[in-house]
């Protein structure tokens, strides 16, 4: 394994911009990660296309939300599913019109996704790296040190 590439995307899961809900912080992109790396675990993804709806995916992923923030409702699957675009080491493909922001809809409708969205990925080397059971283990422990350790 290419430490120098394990190190990069240690150091990008860090930078995960989180999104900001009446003046709360909300994990949805880590979880929606942590979400897709027990999906590889499981065997739920095994090709870097990650589909919505995906009902084993949003289960592992709800999974983790309630057992993280019991007392808070999730975040739909398909926000972080949307918004990890805006991380370097994940991109959208689309079938139709790629989804723009506005003043009115910061993020589209499920309807909008199963007619718009093709796929998800992962970028190449990230996905590469998280063949790697120890490389899986090690960012999942880098997020919830980062992220979660005050929960």
């Amino acid at each position: 394994m290419n430490q120098l590439k394990r190190n990069f995307y240690l150091v990008e899961i860090t930078k995960i911009k989180r999104g900001n809900s009446h003046g709360c912080i909300k994990n949805a992109k880590p979880y929606f990660v942590l979400a897709i790396i027990d999906a590889i675990s499981n065997g739920v993804l095994e090709e870097n296309k990650i589909c919505y709806p995906n009902k084993d995916l949003e289960d592992i992923y709800m999974r983790i939300c309630i057992m993280n923030e019991p007392h808070n409702k999730p975040t739909p699957i398909l926000l972080p599913l949307l918004h990890l675009r805006s991380e370097t080491f994940y991109d959208i493909k689309w079938k139709g019109i790629p989804f723009k922001s506005s003043p009115k809809a910061h993020s589209p409708s499920g309807k909008y996704l199963r007619d718009n969205f093709d796929y998800s990925f992962l970028d190449a080397d990230l996905w590469a790296l998280l063949q790697d059971p120890v490389f899986r283990s090690d960012i999942k422990k880098t997020i919830i040190a980062f992220y979660l350790k005050n929960k």
